[in-house]
């Protein structure tokens, strides 16, 4: 897997495409906003406006923000070392 993550980056360094976290900015971004503009329009088919909608789709968000927050946690705490006291 190192490999292949080493592989990524030159490839993206050789295409000039910058940083890789900033690639991955990029693309979550474009990704998120496909994702509320497809709630919004199917919301829209189902008879929601966006006054019921958009509460809807900021809802969601703040919960995969907490989803994330808690991922990210857990990951911190197994990676600290354990007092065996």
């Amino acid at each position: 897997m190192a490999d292949d993550q080493a592989q990524i980056v030159r490839l993206l360094e050789a295409l000039n495409e910058g940083d890789p976290a900033e690639i991955l900015r990029r693309s979550l971004e474009h990704d998120a906003f496909d994702w509320v503009q497809r709630g919004l329009s199917y919301g829209a088919d189902l008879g929601l406006g966006s006054e019921i909608a958009t509460p809807i789709l900021f809802e969601t968000l703040n919960e995969i923000r907490a989803v994330i927050a808690d991922r990210i946690e857990r990951g911190r705490a197994e990676g600290r070392p354990r007092e065996d006291g």
